[in-house]
């Protein structure tokens, strides 16, 4: 879940936990019932936990949109009864922007969908260092050797899918044609001219 104080934005992963992809937007408003509102949509997807972007500035430090998603965490907790981690999400909105507009995607649908978006490269990120941290131990322990900590090639390829996604669900244009031609450009997303 990436919070807004409008929407917030809502993802889901597979089985296996290998790939995210977006789901809905759901009014942040009226704040009193956006628990129990995620809650029933957790539990409609068959959620086995729950992960929510804690949106820390850029310097690490909390601020009031950090306290609003942490007791939205605290809220959840409680109206879902599953495990809920709050992870970070500074920048998902900016990347989910970035992509978008590289993908051709106009403004109007690009305001409707950022959260969502956000929201799936917030839980991909998540899966993949899931993948990361549990995939390198398992493959240590197997050789015999500590954690190296290398990061395995599946969540790489994920996230390229998901941009795939995300680009071919709001420009119509892309068709289908992404989805069975491997070979197909993914769109980078542009460079802040402003960053070193």
């Amino acid at each position: 879940m990436d919070p807004g104080s409008k929407r917030v934005g809502l993802a889901v992963s597979d089985p296996t936990g290998t790939i995210a992809q977006a789901l809905s937007t759901v009014p942040a408003e009226p704040t009193a019932t956006l628990a129990s509102r995620l809650a029933e949509i957790a539990k409609a997807q068959d959620a086995q936990r729950i992960v929510v972007g804690l949106p820390l500035r850029l310097d690490g430090s909390r601020g009031p949109e950090a306290a609003a998603a942490q007791r939205l965490a605290h809220s959840l907790r409680q109206a879902a009864g599953l495990p809920v981690q709050m992870v970070d999400e500074r920048l998902t909105t900016a990347a989910a922007e970035r992509s978008l507009i590289a993908g051709g995607v106009r403004r109007e649908k690009r305001r409707l969908s950022v959260d969502r978006v956000a929201a799936t490269l917030l839980l991909q990120g998540h899966l993949d260092h899931e993948t990361r941290r549990t995939g390198s131990a398992r493959d240590s322990a197997i050789q015999g050797r500590p954690d190296s900590g290398e990061a395995t090639s599946s969540g790489a390829s994920a996230s390229k899918v998901i941009r795939r996604r995300a680009a071919q669900e709001l420009n119509p244009k892309m068709g289908r044609m992404g989805a069975e031609d491997p070979s197909m450009p993914i769109p980078a997303a542009p460079r802040d001219k402003r960053a070193g």
